[in-house]
């Protein structure tokens, strides 16, 4: 994402946070796309709120808080997110195919 935003001059915090969003698509069992729907029902009365102001943002007087604070901090909550679901999943099916021998 970093890389398409420096090739496309976006800079805003919160059309990173939109554009990343919106890209979130599939994974297993579906289980990114679940994830970023949740986000955004949760981005949506921001994301109207701020085009409201056409970009001119003071956080403090919005009814509407933004659901991440900056890019980094929604990557950092994905990387926290994926990295332990999918990798307790994976854990958990490796589990469930040991077979104790002699």
């Amino acid at each position: 994402m970093i890389l398409f935003f420096q090739s496309n001059d976006i800079s805003k915090e919160w059309e990173r946070i939109e554009i990343a969003l919106g890209k979130i698509k599939g994974g297993k069992e579906n289980h990114a796309q679940q994830w970023a729907d949740v986000q955004i029902r949760k981005f949506l009365p921001f994301q109207k709120e701020w085009k409201e102001t056409e970009g001119e943002l003071d956080i403090s007087t919005m009814v509407n808080k933004p659901l991440f604070e900056t890019w980094e901090k929604m990557a950092d909550k994905m990387a926290q997110f994926f990295i332990s679901t999918e990798t307790q999943t994976h854990a958990i099916e490796k589990l469930s195919k040991l077979k104790q021998e002699n």
